[in-house]
């Protein structure tokens, strides 16, 4: 079991939060686990799919799943530039790294509260599309001063979407993306899944593999990690409970 306190989220949502992962063979002990999270009005509950023992019991005891957690990798040198979709619009797409306060604030402003609509944060009736919104601007200042790659996705000169990553040495997690809500249903969110390899070619950054994690209530999102053949790595049921 790994339990995390996050206190960041009393900024981003305004509860007291923490998150529990259990491990692929773990039975709770529901007398431990009610003193661990006495003191928190929001719990996050991680469970490793399979383990179907510990997703029912947490389920009698009132958590309700939200959503299964899926992480995904691919080598670069697995991923086809010349795929046939990304060819056709490959020579109109280019990439603007956020390397200034006042551009970071100009991305954070284009993200709007309906980009996410499939984040938990926002299907949780307790919680809501604001308060996720305000969720995802928090992530991205934070990660930006810690020194990730923000970029803006640009198709035929026009700002469509963004991109964050996280470098590892030569690995990088592909955080978070999105194409603005303006931009939405015209087909370009396969620019958010190819992005990182592309911008890693256009700026000659080596690397070797690509990490990331989506939400199964992201059907959309799931087909086109599907069609770029990414791996499934592993999947985690997710309970959340408010007290």
């Amino acid at each position: 079991m790994k339990v995390t306190d996050c206190n960041w989220e009393v900024i981003n949502i305004g509860k007291q939060t923490i998150e529990i992962s259990l491990d692929a063979d773990e039975v709770l002990n529901p007398g431990m686990l009610k003193d661990i999270v006495k003191n928190y009005e929001y719990i996050v509950i991680k469970v490793p799919c399979g383990n179907v023992k510990s997703l029912l019991q947490l389920q009698d005891e009132g958590y309700k799943v939200i959503e299964t957690q899926i992480s995904l990798s691919k080598h670069y040198k697995d991923f086809d530039f010349q795929d046939k979709l990304l060819s056709l619009i490959r020579n109109e797409i280019s990439f603007s790294t956020v390397n200034s306060h006042v551009h970071l604030e100009k991305v954070l402003s284009s993200i709007t509260s309906n980009m996410f609509i499939t984040d938990r944060v926002f299907y949780d009736s307790k919680l809501g599309p604001e308060l996720s919104v305000n969720r995802y601007r928090n992530w991205i200042r934070s990660e930006f001063e810690r020194e990730s790659i923000l970029y803006e996705i640009k198709y035929k000169n026009n700002p469509i979407g963004f991109t964050l990553l996280r470098f590892e040495q030569k690995y990088f997690h592909a955080l978070l993306g999105g194409v603005y809500e303006k931009y939405q249903g015209e087909g370009l969110g396969i620019l958010t899944i190819a992005s990182g390899f592309l911008y890693c070619e256009e700026n000659n950054i080596e690397v070797k593999k690509e990490y990331t994690a989506i939400s199964s209530n992201n059907v959309p999102v799931m087909r086109l990690y599907n069609y770029f053949d990414f791996k499934i790595d592993k999947m985690q049921y997710v309970l959340i409970k408010h007290q």
